[in-house]
């Protein structure tokens, strides 16, 4: 995060790189993800980028403000490419993080505030509450609890008193920080697999292989993103 240069157009600047090695269908697929947001000095959105490539995918976007409620959105995948524009009113516009500090949440206190997602096309409810100080197992640091609620789905984070992010729980996840240099300097285990966590349960079939064929009903998601091939 930093403060532009009036002579760059001031406002602020917030950039995350980020590298994951994930285990997915025995093997393991390194994802490198980055953001860049640039914020006017009201820290309503004038442009975000992002970017998500591994080995056997990418995904590159872009959302910019043209004027007034009006933006344009540029989405490339292997698969297609999207230009379209957007009118998006009064909400707060941002993806994949939080737009907030979190050493500034008041103690004791309940903050929500809801975001606009373009990249999902959705508006989120976002809420945060600051339980106050705790210290951590296998930290030395001392850090607040805040609790989220995401449209209902419930995590917890860890930060210290400068609000970086130490620990955090969601959606089954655990995310804690560690020194880049020692954690990719570990084995990386493939024993978890990303692909058997988020896997669906069904309904064994009966002697599947009598089938002749197999009819399948898909719910909750739009049918323009389901190829015919």
């Amino acid at each position: 995060m930093k403060v532009q240069d009036i002579n760059e157009g001031g406002g602020y600047l917030l950039e995350n790189k980020t590298r994951l090695n994930l285990p997915v269908l025995g093997y393991i697929e390194p994802v490198n993800l980055h953001m860049r947001i640039n914020l006017f000095d009201n820290y309503s959105l004038k442009k975000a980028f992002l970017n998500l490539r591994s080995e056997s995918y990418f995904l590159k976007g872009e959302l910019k403000k043209i004027k007034n409620d009006l933006y344009s959105l540029h989405l490339e995948t292997p698969l297609q490419k999207i230009e379209k524009s957007l009118f998006i009113k009064e909400d707060l516009i941002n993806s994949l993080f939080l737009p907030i500090s979190f050493n500034f949440l008041p103690l004791k206190k309940k903050v929500t505030f809801y975001v606009y997602d373009p990249f999902l096309e959705k508006k989120m409810k976002i809420t945060l509450f600051n339980k106050g100080r705790r210290t951590m197992k296998n930290f030395k640091e001392k850090a607040y609890l805040i609790e989220m609620d995401v449209e209902g789905v419930k995590g917890k984070l860890y930060v210290d008193y400068q609000g970086r992010l130490l620990y955090e729980e969601f959606l089954g996840f655990k995310f804690i920080k560690e020194e880049p240099r020692l954690l990719f300097s570990k084995k990386t285990s493939s024993s978890i697999d990303i692909a058997q966590i988020l896997a669906i349960e069904t309904e064994k079939l009966p002697e599947p292989e009598k089938l002749h064929y197999l009819k399948i009903k898909i719910r909750g998601i739009k049918k323009e993103w389901i190829r015919e091939d």
